[in-house]
């Protein structure tokens, strides 16, 4: 697979095939996509017919709430993304370390999740975090929890009781240049309205 800032090659059974970017933040939207467009081109074997304009157009128009979705905060840029373990962890991290941004964490979990690793992934792009419960989530972490483990690994992090609380005092103690909300689909998914 090789790739440009508009497009992709694909080799499928020594078949080349030009496709566009998906119109989704970060590399592994790519791989991601090819992954799918392999699947249509085998179901396409198996007597389905999708053309390469077809293809080509459900790549570049797909969408995916809570993945690097980008937003804002009274003029702060805001990535959400529902990433909550280490392999989603790593996405983020070369995210940003590709983008040569740091970031202020919105942070909550569910405590099923491997906080402490997935904190340690993250923290060479983490400038603190604000950490929260999820709200109507009796299985997350509490705010003194992720407080704890940002401890151990010499995060700075302040515990805030609402989503509310978090956007106010980084809007008006911090005011970072990028604010990432991740940890937990849930999470984005209650408060990505505010962002969008």
């Amino acid at each position: 697979m090789k790739t440009n800032s508009k497009k992709f090659t694909l080799r499928y059974k020594k078949i080349h095939y030009s496709i566009n970017n998906p119109n989704l933040l970060g590399n592994h939207q790519i791989e991601n996509a090819s992954l799918a467009v392999a699947a249509i081109l085998r179901l396409n074997e198996l007597g389905y017919n999708f053309s390469n304009r077809i293809i080509n157009q459900g790549i570049f128009k797909t969408k995916w709430a809570g993945r690097l979705e980008k937003g804002q905060l009274n003029n702060i840029p805001v990535y959400l993304d529902g990433a909550h373990n280490p392999g989603g962890a790593i996405q983020l991290l070369k995210f940003f370390q590709k983008q040569k941004n740091k970031c202020w964490l919105i942070f909550g979990m569910l405590n099923n999740k491997d906080l402490l690793s997935y904190l340690k992934i993250i923290k060479p792009i983490t400038l603190g975090v604000i950490a929260i419960k999820i709200k109507g989530e009796k299985n997350s972490f509490t705010p003194q929890q992720i407080s704890m483990n940002c401890s151990k690994l010499n995060i700075a992090c302040f515990e805030k009781k609402s989503i509310k609380d978090a956007n106010n005092f980084l809007t008006t103690k911090v005011m970072p240049k990028n604010i990432l909300i991740c940890g937990s689909l849930y999470l984005v998914g209650k408060i990505r309205y505010l962002y969008l």
